[in-house]
């Protein structure tokens, strides 16, 4: 079970995980959208205060767990780092 965008307990579609990487403005947006639908969202940055911003989100840890990830970073160089050896 996982707290939706509005805090409301769903069960259902929160075994579906989703990965989000990278949370600033444009990141942020990406992920909150399957967080309102439901979804369990698993979300990392470089700076830990967002992540913590999304209710719901997991650790960077449980990332390779998702079905979808979505990135929202500056480029390749950022793309390596934050998904190799996941």
């Amino acid at each position: 079970m996982v707290d939706n965008a509005q805090g409301q307990a769903e069960t259902e579609s929160a075994a579906i995980r989703v990965g989000a990487a990278g949370l600033g403005h444009m990141g942020h947006a990406l992920a909150v959208k399957p967080l309102r639908d439901s979804y369990q969202v698993l979300a990392h940055d470089r700076d830990a205060k967002r992540p913590k911003a999304l209710r719901g989100t997991r650790a960077r840890a449980a990332l390779a767990s998702c079905v979808v990830m979505l990135t929202h970073l500056p480029g390749d160089e950022a793309l390596g780092a934050e998904t190799i050896g996941l």
